[in-house]
Parts: structure tokens; C-alpha cells; sequence
């Protein structure tokens, strides 16, 4: 590497690092660079970003307005599947399950469940809540 001061466009003086292989030399101080110039790597000084996201372009605004509803749309989808719609299912399951020990039939029970939706929902939801849980900690209890 050899270090030098140069003048730019406007009579400034300027360090100038010249590093072998590279065809233009590297202007240490952007500031006293002329104005509107750029590096011949087209990376920004300061922080080592290319200069054109520095000024931000429509196109990399968008992807990253998209990026981030993606990852809005994937937290709530998991949310969804993981809290309501897995827990309705499983207590629907233990309920089909579960038919024959309360001596009862899936008819029988689908006509309660149709009286009332929403209790009929929530209930299941809390057996299949209660039923994750339950073999979580057993899970974790046998891990140990």
C-alpha cells in the first residue's frame, strides 16, 4: 500500500491510498473528495455499503416493505396455527375419541355442538389447550 496526498477537482488536498491490483486509487477522506464523485469501487466510505442503497431506490424500498409483511404474514400464521387451530382440532379429536367411554354417539354430540358454536368451540379449544400442555410437561419430565 502506498499513501499520498493528492489535490482533487476543486484544489483540495486529499489522501490517496493506492493498493496494488486496483486500477483506481482509494480516496480516505470522502468529504474532501469533489463533490458528486464517486469511488471507483462504488462503495460508500463511511460504513462500506454500496452508495446507491445509501440514497435508497424504489426497488429496494419495496423488497423491503415486502420482507417485512412476509415476516408479519409468517409470525401470524404460526400464531394462528399453533394457538387456535391445532388446539380446536385436538380437542375435537379427544371428543371423537372419547364417544364410546361417555356411552354416547358422534351424532348425539354433533347435534350439541350445533346448538351452541361458540361453547362447543371453546370448549374443545380449552380440552386441546389442556391436552398440549399436559404432554409438554410429560415430555419434559421424561427428558430428565
Amino acid at each position: 500500500l502506498k499513501s499520498r496526498l493528492a489535490r482533487n477537482s476543486t484544489d483540495q488536498r486529499i489522501d490517496v491510498v493506492e493498493v496494488p491490483g486496483l486500477e483506481h486509487p482509494m480516496v480516505l477522506d470522502e468529504r474532501a473528495a469533489a463533490p458528486g464523485r464517486r469511488r471507483p469501487d462504488g462503495m460508500n466510505a463511511r460504513d462500506g455499503r454500496d452508495d446507491d442503497l445509501e440514497h435508497g431506490s424504489f426497488g429496494e424500498a419495496l423488497r423491503v416493505v415486502i420482507d417485512c409483511a412476509a415476516a408479519i404474514v409468517k409470525v401470524c400464521s404460526l400464531l394462528f396455527l399453533k394457538m387456535l387451530l391445532l388446539p380446536l382440532l385436538l380437542g375435537v379429536w379427544l371428543d371423537i375419541a372419547t364417544v364410546e367411554m361417555f356411552a354416547t354417539d358422534v351424532l348425539t354430540r354433533a347435534l350439541q355442538a350445533g346448538g351452541d358454536i361458540f361453547s362447543s368451540a371453546l370448549v374443545h379449544w380449552v380440552f386441546g389447550i389442556t391436552f398440549m400442555l399436559l404432554v409438554t410437561v410429560s415430555v419434559l419430565q421424561l427428558r430428565e
